[in-house]
Order: C-alpha cells, then structure tokens, then sequence
C-alpha cells in the first residue's frame, strides 16, 4: 500500500477514485503491418508494480480491413468506454499529454534514466548520424548482435542506439497510448539493472529498447516522423522509407543504407529487416519504387522529429529544419516516370543505370531466398501437432507471405519496365540471370530464376503456410 501511495503522490493529477476490484480494461488500435490488418491491445502500467508504461498484450490479425472493423467494434462493444475510467493508471490509455507532463517532472537523478543526455538533436548530429549507418552499421549490425528485429524496430533501434552513443535526447510514442518514451525513461521493468559504459553490455539500456520495439511498429513511427526534400543532403543513410500502399495492402520500412552522391553507383541503396522478428542479416535493395504518383498518406522519405526543449511533447513536422512537400509533387515523380528513378538522379545525375538493374535483380533472388527460408520453416512449423497454425494466430502469420510475395511480383514488373526504357544492355543482364539457381526443392528439385519470375507472373505460387513446398512454389496443385 505504501508504494502505491507514493506513486498516486508523484501523480496528484491522478488522485481520483479508485475501483481495485473493477476489471482492467484495454485500449484496442487497428493498423496495418507487413500486409496485415491487426489489432494491438493495450494494457495500462500497474503503478503498484513500478510501471509506468503501458504494454502491448496482444496482436490478432485478419484476413481484411472489413472483417478487422468488425472485431474492434465488438472489442470495443466489451468494455465500457476509456473516456469513462476512474482508475489513476488508465489516464495513461486516455491523456497522454497528461501522462507526458508528469514523466517529465518524474525522473531527477540521471541513474534512474536510460543514460545522461548532453545534446540534443540538430543537424549536425543528423549528419553525424548519417555518416555512423554509412561507415559503421553493417548487413549483419543486428544478427551479430543477436537482436531481433523487424522492418519497423530497424529504424527505432538505430537511432536509439545512436543517441546512446552520443548522450543525445530522445523521445518517439508508443503506440496505441501515445505515451512519450524518452531517454529518461524510469520503469522498474528495467531502471533496476545495472548498466555499463558500452551500450552492448548495458542490461538497462537494452532491457528498455527491447520493450520500446514491442510496443511500436510501422503506423506509430510514421507518425513521429515528418517527410523531407529529395536531395543530397536530407536523403541520407539512417532516413526511412515507409510504404503504406494502398493497392499492394502493404506496410512496410526501409531505411536509406548508402548513397553515393558523385560518379557513376548506386545513388541510393535501401535495406530493410522482416517479419517474423530474428537477427536479420538486413536486405538490401536500389530504391527504385515504382510509383507514379505519391502522397503523404502513402509516407515516403521520413526523418524522426526531435524531441521538445520541454521533452514533454514531439516538435512539430513542419517545424524540422528539413521539412519539405517536394516528393510528393506530380513534377517531381514525373521527372524519371516512377518515384524510383526519379529520386535516384535527383540524388546522382549519372546513376549506373547497368548496375541498379543488376542490384534490382540480385536484390529479387535476395527476397526469393529468404521467402525459401520462411517456407520450409513455416511448413515445419505449421504440420506440427501441437501447433495451431489456423489464420489470425500468430505462426500462421509469421510465415505466411502475402505480403513478400506482392513485393516480389511488384519488382519483376519494375525490372520489364527499365529493360523497355533502357534497352539492350539490360536485356542482356536479365538474360544470364535467368539462369541462375534460386530455389533448392527436395527431393533434387531446383528452380532457376527464370522458373521463379514464371511462376509469380502466372500467379502460380501459394502464400499459405499450411501448404507443402511444392505447392508454395507453384509446382502442384
């Protein structure tokens, strides 16, 4: 009773009736991941236990927006409403900016923090940041690590990492609550581990960051983030790219691994992380998205906003020194014809227009392989007795690949479209890779890339993890 008192003491906003008995209730949040619509729920910290966060407790995911719709109003239908709640903690699910105001004011004493800030964001450390993911963060940053990841908890992860490293303040919203996580965050979760001078070694630093990629994702950092100017100095490594495109019913991040801004490269190279969460060895692919018309809904180019002098709030996007429209104007897409090459000679006037096809296609078999992985894991896993592997649950959407599999149909088209506006000297490349082996099969069965670009452009395979690897790869009914 004491350290419950002593909590509604630092929180005297909060000293309202309490009913201890009444059942927790959860807030519910509908969004869109890797081509999946779910819901997240919420729980609210438990003050007694010295939480101050709250926590995601579940995801359940749905085969389309109507029938995800339709669960959150039932879940919704199950709970009195939040706006209702007498409980101290559920102001935390209801009043982020109140919550905010007070974390601020909660932490005094550097040891209780993540570390001990001395700068903060600008843009020279933006380019200092840009020149550390440039030179230092390698494919394999978080597999030797052994840190798990997806696409999202990629660009989360570097820029904590980062503002670790530089005693940088920091703050981004959980999701679904809102609730500002900075670097001062206090929660008895981790604030009673000890810590050490290197980041890797550091149990508080990395208890904290792992519970930070377990509460955000995709639709949360789009809203922390603000779109700059397609140019060589706001398009650099560590920006993100994030697609919520409609038609493909994705949502996926990439963040800019390497530019090259002079002679004749790559201009701009992406990298990524998938689901489900492991220690990727990072995909990495040319930017050459083939949209032809582009808009904020969709996102873009993005940067993480810096925190507010008072660090209870986010500054505002339209306030960031590089804050900028320009991606999507119909005259910038229409430079090049897709928003692909149209940022590459935006960044570079002399791309190696022979080499972004080769990475293009290198970077196809990259995701052919990978999807061979989840494949034959996901049938493993899926005909195991004890696993139920029905849609919605979460194996079933660890290795499925609707997603993947529209990303790798996307690509091959992209891939046509440069052969017809480049010509020849491309041709010729598609046609030694063609092939190339892609798919090891047993019993003795490989599929060439040849075979594999086929099969997607006769929608021949199957993204059903429940399915045996024949059938995966369009090999049997």
């Amino acid at each position: 009773m004491r350290k419950f008192l002593l909590v509604l003491a630092i929180f005297p906003e909060f000293c309202l009736s309490l009913s201890a008995l009444a059942a927790p209730r959860l807030l519910h949040e509908l969004h869109l991941e890797e081509g999946r619509w779910q819901i997240s729920s919420f729980r609210a910290p438990d003050l007694t236990r010295g939480e101050r966060y709250p926590t995601r407790v579940e995801t359940r995911s749905y085969e389309s927006e109507s029938e995800a719709q339709e669960a959150l109003s039932q879940l919704h239908a199950g709970q009195p409403p939040l706006s209702e709640s007498s409980r101290p903690e559920e102001q935390a699910l209801i009043n982020p900016a109140l919550w905010n105001s007070n974390l601020a004011r909660l932490t005094t004493s550097s040891t209780q923090g993540l570390w001990r800030p001395t700068q903060d964001w600008s843009l020279e450390w933006e380019k200092r940041y840009a020149e550390w993911v440039q030179n230092e963060v390698a494919p394999e940053f978080f597999q030797d690590l052994n840190m798990s990841v997806d696409c999202a908890d990629v660009a989360y992860s570097l820029r904590f990492i980062f503002s670790r490293l530089n005693g940088l303040r920091i703050g981004v919203r959980l999701a679904g609550s809102r609730v500002l996580f900075t670097h001062a965050a206090y929660d008895r979760r981790w604030s009673r581990l000890p810590t050490h001078a290197d980041w890797r070694q550091d149990r508080r630093f990395r208890a904290a960051l792992e519970f930070l990629l377990d509460n955000t994702y995709t639709a949360s950092l789009i809203q922390d983030s603000y779109p700059v100017k397609i140019s060589p100095e706001s398009i650099t490594a560590g920006t993100h790219f994030m697609d919520f495109t409609t038609y493909r019913n994705a949502a996926h991040t990439w963040i800019v691994f390497r530019t090259q801004t002079q002679g004749s490269g790559l201009p701009v190279e992406m990298a990524c992380a998938s689901e489900p969460k492991q220690p990727w060895v990072l995909m990495r692919n040319p930017f050459l998205d083939d949209a032809t018309e582009h808009s904020p809904k969709r996102g873009g180019f993005l940067k993480l906003r810096w925190l507010s002098p008072s660090g209870k709030a986010l500054i505002a996007g339209n306030r960031m020194p590089d804050y900028s429209l320009e991606q999507y104007d119909p005259a910038f897409v229409a430079e090049k014809g897709t928003l692909g090459l149209s940022t590459q000679f935006r960044i570079n006037s002399t791309p190696d227009i022979a080499l972004l096809f080769r990475r293009h296609m290198e970077g196809i078999r990259s995701s052919v392989a990978t999807r061979s992985y989840l494949v034959q894991t996901g049938y493993e896993i899926c005909n195991d007795d004890e696993t139920d592997c029905a849609p919605g649950g979460r194996d079933y959407e660890d290795y499925s690949t609707p997603s993947r599999d529209r990303r790798i149909a996307a690509n091959i088209a992209v891939a046509r479209a440069m052969m017809a506006q480049f010509g020849p000297e491309l041709v010729a490349i598609w046609d030694g890779m063609l092939r190339w082996s892609a798919v090891s099969l047993e019993p003795n069965r490989h599929l060439t890339f040849g075979e594999v670009i086929r099969i997607w452009e006769s929608g021949l395979y199957s993204s059903d993890p429940r399915d045996p690897p024949l059938r995966r790869w369009g090999l049997s009914e």
